[in-house]
This record gives C-alpha cells, sequence and structure tokens, in this order.
C-alpha cells in the first residue's frame, strides 16, 4: 500500500538531500544548492523549494534581495541531525 506517493517520497527525498547539504557546506545559496544537489530544477523551483523549507521551519533565510540569501539550517532541523553549536 502506498500512503504517501512517488510525487512525495520523490519530494521528501530531494528536501533531505537539501538538509543535508546546507548541514555541511558553508555557504548554501540557491545557486550552489541548485548546481550540487538539484541540477534538474529551475531556479525558480529551488527558491520556492527553499521557501517552502523555511516554512515550515527547517531552515533559516539571511541576506536580503539585492545581495542574495544564504540558508542555515533551523533550530528544529539542528535538532533533527543532532549538530551541535
Amino acid at each position: 500500500m502506498d500512503f504517501v506517493g512517488s510525487k512525495g517520497v520523490s519530494q521528501l527525498t530531494r528536501g533531505i538531500a537539501v538538509l543535508i547539504f546546507i548541514k555541511n557546506t558553508k555557504v548554501a545559496s540557491v545557486d550552489v544548492i541548485r548546481a550540487q544537489v538539484l541540477p534538474g530544477m529551475s531556479k525558480r523551483s529551488v527558491q520556492r523549494y527553499l521557501t517552502n523549507l523555511e516554512g515550515i521551519g527547517l531552515v533559516r533565510r539571511i541576506g536580503y534581495v539585492n545581495t542574495g540569501y544564504r540558508y542555515y539550517l533551523s533550530g528544529m532541523a539542528k535538532e533533527l541531525f543532532e549538530v551541535k553549536a
């Protein structure tokens, strides 16, 4: 029985991959995440994806529209990954 559906599993897998990448990199921008984790997605799709992760409290965004944003794990995501500090 498929409770989640293949689309849901695919989104979850991408979300976990993005979170792991953010955890393991010093600078996680949309362009870097797109190049390293989600190369098949448009820049706008990656931005929406990160906005959703931010909306559910797993990432936080720092920066400005004109200088670009950097993404970091939120406190909740750090707890999930047992990240210190």
